[in-house]
């Protein structure tokens, strides 16, 4: 989502941008992201309990720095935003980008329910609703959780990313020796299921010790899965090395043969626009939506969550399938470029969309 913002608020002039951060978070983590923007400490993470707390806070930030609009980022967000504009009657304007429909995420009918009821809610607080995926969109309007009138598709575009001066040898620095790596890039948590990707790695290697393994990303089960990998003697071909500057990921991107995207659930992943430009083939799992993004068979190779066995066949099959791999490779560059290449009209499309709310 970080990256999300940043890619269109970097280009919208016309606007003073306040960001709040979290005291949890490393502040010059986030400056790289917002440069010219205004960066302050302000603990909104909120409960039940903390809610009138939590729009004493906000109304300061009103207040303090003369908001006109809040464009509140996931349900969490957005729900907070509307709830403070219905109790204490603030007078902003609010959009709210969803970046996907949280309901559809759940797993029991009751909560599937309560964030149905959340979503709606939010929507019909919020003076414009994004959606940055046309299936979300059409679902929402077909099932009458958004009005037509507020409901706004914004296909995000992916970003021309500066070249940076820093080196990195991957194979170098991470003692890779094999001829392919594949990699995943992602936070390490279950819904990225690193879990699977250890498997497919398995299943890959009885067949071959051609290709390494790499996973970018932290999180606090990395050493649990390390120890793991140790024990079962797969460390020297299976590594999660942690995470890397963000300005660096297109050199990663360039040393690897293969992106193997393991997630559960995925609303809009940029890493496989960046693969796409960077001349990797995906493979990726069937999560909900992937058809937006991955064409199966043309731009990337989708596999059934529940099969690794059919992702390490995918795997074996294009890495060492030249002509496969090439045309994989051909199809994604004319995709990404034809659909996902605009970002000066991403930032247009949410420049207008300011502008008409404040009229």
């Amino acid at each position: 989502v970080t990256v999300y913002v940043s890619d269109f608020v970097k280009s919208l002039n016309d606007y003073d941008f306040v960001i709040p951060v979290s005291k949890d978070i490393n502040i010059n983590n986030v400056e790289r992201f917002f440069p010219n923007e205004t960066l302050i400490i302000s603990n909104l993470d909120y409960s039940f309990l903390s809610l009138r707390k939590n729009f004493k806070i906000l109304k300061t930030i009103i207040v303090d720095y003369d908001i006109d609009i809040i464009h509140a980022h996931t349900l969490r967000a957005g729900a907070f935003a509307a709830l403070s504009k219905f109790f204490c009657k603030n007078s902003f304007k609010l959009v709210y980008t969803g970046h996907g429909l949280r309901y559809t995420q759940k797993i029991g009918s009751l909560s599937k329910i309560i964030f149905r009821i959340i979503e709606k809610y939010t929507n019909s607080l919020s003076d414009k609703v994004i959606f940055i995926r046309k299936l979300d969109y059409d679902i929402a309007l077909d099932l009458n959780l958004v009005s037509k009138d507020k409901a706004v598709f914004i296909r995000t575009q992916l970003a021309n990313k500066k070249e940076t001066t820093k080196i990195l040898d991957i194979r170098s620095k991470f003692d890779v020796k094999t001829k392919y790596i594949l990699a995943n890039a992602a936070s390490i948590y279950d819904l990225k299921n690193p879990d699977l990707f250890i498997e497919i790695a398995k299943i890959v290697l009885k067949e071959t010790k051609e290709i390494t393994f790499l996973w970018f990303g932290d999180g606090d089960s990395r050493n649990n899965l390390i120890k793991k990998l140790e024990l079962e003697n797969l460390s020297e071909f299976v590594k999660f090395v942690g995470a890397v500057d963000s300005d660096l990921m297109p050199k990663v991107f360039n040393q690897i043969d293969g992106f193997l995207l393991t997630s559960k659930i995925e609303t809009f992943p940029l890493v496989v626009l960046e693969a796409y430009t960077s001349n990797t083939f995906v493979i990726s799992t069937n999560f909900v939506g992937y058809r937006e993004i991955i064409k199966n068979g043309v731009t990337g190779v989708i596999f059934d969550m529940n099969n690794p066995f059919q992702a390490a066949r995918n795997i074996l099959k294009v890495t060492f399938s030249k002509s496969q791999k090439i045309n994989l490779l051909n199809n994604a560059s004319n995709f990404v470029n034809s659909n996902f290449g605009n970002n000066k009209m991403f930032s247009e499309q949410h420049n207008d969309l300011y502008k008409n709310i404040l009229k």
